[in-house]
């Protein structure tokens, strides 16, 4: 059957769709919706986790056409991207703007992480932001103009509503083959008003192992500093508890469970970064989750 869509592929032993569900669990009451194409079918398995909905199209249109093969008779939507990573408190920044439309974008995208080529750079869609305010958004934005990268997720609400559900009833339109952040800015074109709220790299995608390993485990400094607390923690027992063996004094068994412990932590830790680093190769395949 070859390998998984994007959605279902896991990262540290949860699918990417658990991952967006939990940084989505501050929306209460809500049943997410996945808009579906490339291998549908095997989106099964989500039944009664979440509303399928099928563009049939997907070979030959983009994201926004996606997003209007949803149910967009709601009040709101979050609309996110299947191959990212990001918090629940990003959500909630969401949630709290009042613009029409508001887009997230990383004005770290140059360094989010190494050996970045200058081709992926052009290819991606680009923001150019004054203070919260979007003044442009899309593909062609030239790399010295752009001020970040938009990241694929995106809160629409009030007026940006109405035009998206004016949108669903007219085809063939320019529209289709827009990506997100083209519709954004057709929206911002039409007069809404669109925020940018700047995640500083935050979040990762799901094709660079590098930004993945970053996004779950910090940089190397955060993973050391949070090593040497528990290490300085539990270097005091391994040290009490060698010391007790060259006595040849009996152990008691509470020294026991901590030098168990501190071995155990090193483990795990070298276990998770192991994970990472051997994360496979994801055949990309972008579906569109809405909530």
């Amino acid at each position: 059957m070859g390998e998984n869509p994007v959605l279902l592929s896991k990262v540290n032993g949860q699918t990417l769709f658990d991952w967006q569900i939990n940084a989505l669990s501050v929306v209460n009451n809500a049943m997410p919706q996945v808009v579906v194409g490339y291998e549908a079918e095997k989106f099964k398995k989500l039944s009664g986790r979440a509303l399928l909905r099928t563009n049939d199209r997907w070979h030959s249109t983009n994201s926004s056409f996606s997003l209007l093969s949803a149910d967009l008779s709601s009040d709101s939507v979050i609309v996110s991207y299947s191959d990212i990573l990001y918090r629940p408190s990003l959500i909630e920044l969401l949630r709290q703007s009042e613009s029409d439309v508001t887009l997230v974008y990383d004005s770290c995208w140059r360094q989010r992480y190494s050996g970045r080529s200058e081709q992926d750079l052009i290819d991606s869609e680009k923001v150019i932001v004054s203070e919260s305010d979007l003044l442009n958004a899309g593909q062609n934005i030239p790399l010295e103009w752009a001020h970040g990268e938009f990241i694929g997720l995106v809160y629409f609400k009030g007026a940006a509503m109405k035009c998206l559900r004016n949108s669903q009833s007219k085809i063939n339109t320019p529209l289709e083959n827009m990506p997100l952040s083209g519709l954004v800015e057709w929206l911002r074109l039409q007069g809404l008003r669109v925020s940018a709220i700047d995640v500083e790299g935050d979040w990762a995608e799901l094709n660079e192992p590098k930004d993945v390993a970053h996004f779950i485990l910090g940089t190397k400094a955060e993973t050391l500093d949070r090593l040497s607390k528990m290490v300085k923690k539990n270097q005091l027992y391994l040290i009490k508890y060698h010391l007790l063996l060259l006595n040849g004094m009996k152990i008691h068994e509470k020294s026991k469970i901590r030098y168990k412990r501190f071995l155990t932590v090193q483990l795990w830790w070298f276990g998770q970064v192991q994970k990472v680093r051997m994360h496979f190769l994801i055949q990309m395949r972008a579906h569109t989750l809405v909530f």
